[in-house]
């Protein structure tokens, strides 16, 4: 009996009349693998409308795409330069993540379903000083993973967790592969 309840407490979802855990769904392995949040976003026809409809977010994303265009014309060949580019600001996190907030409200329904599907897939717990909304959990937690996943493997910052198997196949940050 001890050892049931001491199990229950370390398996999310085990406590007492929690729903049993379910494999996720990934319909784009690679993608939702790494951005099972995002993926859940445009999952749900409501919930991508209301995201697509805020002037916050669609503020924000046309800013990146103006940032992203000048990295072409500033950057050049180094790869590095354009991985800096895609980094987000601790403010612009905190912005997006509002703005989602936001555009979720405007549609309770939808926000509902989202955060429900959040919470069963057990990735985005809540805790101590973390957004008490599962979708702005989920979106800090990819604005934090695409950085270090495009400095790893583009810009050769960061040794990946298993680099016998997970590495990059080029020594990425020496000429000729950081600069082309």
């Amino acid at each position: 009996m001890a050892g049931t309840y001491a199990l229950g407490l370390c398996v999310p979802g085990a406590g007492a009349g929690a729903a049993e855990a379910k494999p996720l769904v990934y319909r784009q392995p690679l993608r939702d693998k790494l951005f099972y949040g995002l993926a859940l976003l445009l999952r749900d026809a409501e919930v991508a409308a209301a995201i697509a409809m805020s002037p916050d977010l669609r503020r924000l994303a046309a800013d990146r795409r103006v940032r992203a265009k000048g990295a072409v014309d500033s950057c050049g060949g180094d790869v590095g330069c354009y991985v800096r580019v895609f980094d987000w600001s601790a403010e612009e996190v905190a912005q997006a993540g509002q703005a989602l907030q936001a555009a979720l409200a405007a549609h309770p329904d939808a926000a509902r379903r989202l955060n429900a599907a959040l919470e069963a897939s057990g990735l985005y717990p809540d805790g101590p000083g973390q957004a008490a909304d599962g979708s702005v959990r989920a979106w800090v937690h990819a604005a934090a993973m695409a950085p270090r996943i495009l400095g790893t493997y583009a810009g050769g910052e960061k040794p990946p967790r298993g680099p016998a198997i997970d590495g990059p196949a080029y020594d990425v940050p020496p000429p000729p592969y950081a600069r082309w």
